[in-house]
């Protein structure tokens, strides 16, 4: 294989990919992280989003390390001001949101028994709301542009 067939094809040159869920939960890579990392390879750059502030940083580092641009947010996306606030920020910092992924999402398993309300709540308003939340605010973004 020739080194030219190594190199990415850059298709997503000149983009913001805007992704919420960035960083992965525990060690290693999770979805969120390879799409950051793999949307800066194409040549975007990254706006990593993620509850936990440290992990966001990590997979903005990752970017960053392979002379790509990104940089990290925290945000908790079943709060709208959060939410908010990382739109206005990726928005201030590179003028346009082109691309929004969505890789937000938890599980709370057990009996159905012992599962109360207040925990099926929780998953619902991070894997549904969340998502409700980020297109509320990045639709009409990327609509303006």
């Amino acid at each position: 294989m020739s080194d030219r067939s190594r190199q990415p094809v850059m298709r997503l040159s000149g983009r913001v990919a805007l992704v919420f869920g960035a960083g992965s939960s525990g060690p290693g890579w999770g979805n969120g992280k390879a799409a950051a990392v793999q949307y800066g390879r194409e040549g975007a750059r990254v706006v990593a989003v993620d509850i936990n502030m440290a992990a966001a940083q990590d997979t903005a580092a990752i970017i960053a390390g392979e002379d790509c641009q990104a940089v990290a947010l925290a945000c908790d996306v079943t709060r709208a001001g959060d939410v908010v606030a990382a739109v206005e920020e990726t928005v201030a910092r590179f003028g346009a949101i082109d691309i929004l992924h969505n890789n937000v999402g938890i599980t709370d398993m057990g009996d159905l028994e012992a599962i109360t309300e207040e925990r099926w709540h929780r998953v619902m308003d991070v894997n549904l709301t969340g998502v409700f939340l980020t297109c509320r605010q990045v639709v009409p973004v990327m609509q303006r542009q």
